[in-house]
């Protein structure tokens, strides 16, 4: 009989450690799996969620043309309505930039200077015609002209001005070369433009009596789109002669002071 009893605590004790030793097995493979195959899902799984987000970076991507950020860049470099502006002058006259710079620029930080501290021009006048300027012309008289253009005054704006606007519309790292470059209010690029005082380090406006025809291309907003850092507006333009033509601008982010800046114009 204790034999028999002995035997029986015997297998007892050898089912006691065989159950415990699945208990154990158990709780080592769940804590296994919750540690670390369920956190290397969790991994796999953020790390598509992040390669998404890349991917939709990267897809071109509708912006309504009412946006107001559309809006704004249109207004400032639309062909539409204003003369000597093409595709060509856009993408590459730095007489356009200052102009497109100028335009831009808040009346409120436009000055008076007097006509008797700039370098006077024989092809136009400074300031505006006043009376005693206007009878001298009419007469011939370019003595008596110059001395009452001298007693003028005229417009004028500071060269860190212009060129802070340039950099601000046209990218942080252009290379901006000062000149004198003609207004939108004149056909004739020699008349109603912004003269380069380099002496007084400031632009002054000029004028001159001119006339002639202005037919600029008519333009229209079509659709707007964003992909990555670079924005697209698609226009259509219409020449005088009512031919039609698509035309993209390309504006990127500049990295430097944040804003989109104009890349280029392409005809298609």
């Amino acid at each position: 009989m204790k034999e028999e009893s002995d035997s029986s605590q015997s297998k007892g004790l050898i089912i006691a450690l065989v159950i415990s030793i699945i208990i154990l097995l158990s709780l080592v493979g769940y804590i296994f799996y919750d540690k670390v195959i369920i956190r290397n899902q969790n991994f796999k799984q953020e790390n598509k969620i992040e390669d998404i987000s890349d991917y939709s970076k990267n897809e071109e991507q509708i912006v309504d043309i009412h946006d107001d950020l559309i809006q704004n860049l249109y207004s400032i470099f639309k062909i539409d309505g204003r003369c000597h502006m093409n595709i060509e002058s856009l993408n590459n006259s730095n007489l356009i930039k200052l102009r497109v710079a100028y335009e831009n620029i808040s009346k409120q930080n436009i000055t008076s200077v007097e006509c008797s501290k700039l370098e006077l021009s024989e092809s136009a006048y400074c300031g505006s015609m006043n009376g005693l300027m206007r009878e001298a012309y009419n007469n011939g008289d370019l003595k008596k002209f110059k001395e009452y253009e001298q007693q003028n005054y005229t417009n004028s704006i500071p060269v860190a001005l212009i060129e802070s606007k340039v950099h601000e519309l046209f990218g942080s790292d252009y290379n901006v070369y000062h000149e004198s470059f003609g207004t939108a209010q004149s056909v004739a690029p020699s008349c109603y433009f912004m003269k380069y005082d380099q002496s007084n380090n400031l632009y002054a406006q000029f004028n001159c009596e001119g006339g002639g025809a202005c037919a600029p291309d008519s333009q229209e907003l079509v659709e707007a789109s964003k992909k990555g850092e670079e924005l697209y507006i698609v226009t259509k333009l219409t020449d005088p002669n009512g031919v039609q033509t698509k035309a993209t601008y390309t504006f990127k982010k500049d990295q430097k002071n944040g804003n989109y800046v104009f890349l280029k114009i392409v005809k298609e």
